[in-house]
């Protein structure tokens, strides 16, 4: 097997994504996937940071994250205003 698919760091991520994965396929639901994803990888990754490397973040975090929410935003606006759910009535 190659080196880089028996890191430990692959095999969680893996496991990560897989697990994610199933979540979506369940309730076809992105938000509450990203969510998921997000507090997941914190809270497994959380213990392995060292506080000592953790500083301010620069502008260019600032700015990619107000992008990444302004892509969702649109996102979401633009799938709000041209697609509607419509309810099938149980039979």
């Amino acid at each position: 097997m190659p080196e880089s698919i028996s890191d430990p760091v692959f095999v969680l991520l893996f496991g990560i994504g897989c697990g994610v994965a199933i979540f979506f396929f369940a309730i076809r639901d992105i938000y509450p996937t990203i969510l998921l994803a997000t507090f997941v990888m914190i809270f497994l990754w959380a213990s392995s940071l060292d506080p000592v490397y953790l500083h301010v973040p620069n502008l260019s975090v600032y700015v990619s994250a107000a992008i990444t929410v302004g892509v969702l935003a649109g996102i979401h606006r633009h799938f709000s205003r041209h697609f509607t759910t419509i309810s099938v009535p149980a039979q």
